[in-house]
């Protein structure tokens, strides 16, 4: 999804991994609980540097938006001044 934004001065990085299995999310029904399976579960791969550097994670569905805000939270950590995010759907919106 990323490559096909074809922003003209934006880079993809790989360097924003997950370090260990996580359940499934939709299986859960607080975002308690979806913040509690996703902590910890990302990392940033050695040796790669985000000090001072905007991010902006490309997502296809948000919905309580845990697994937005621990990616973050650990880009933050590695030094990133900014992070946004780009989703394509928000789920469990009330459009009424």
């Amino acid at each position: 999804m990323a490559k096909k934004l074809n922003h003209p001065t934006a880079k993809i990085s790989t360097a924003l991994v997950r370090i260990r299995r996580t359940k499934s999310q939709p299986a859960m029904a607080s975002p308690a609980a979806r913040a509690k399976n996703v902590a910890g579960a990302f990392a940033v791969r050695y040796g790669h540097n985000f000090n001072n550097r905007k991010i902006c994670l490309v997502d296809d569905i948000k919905t309580t938006g845990a697994t937005l805000n621990e990616c973050a939270k650990t880009l933050k950590q590695a030094g990133a001044l900014k992070v946004f995010a780009f989703v394509l759907a928000v789920a469990g919106q009330d459009i009424s």
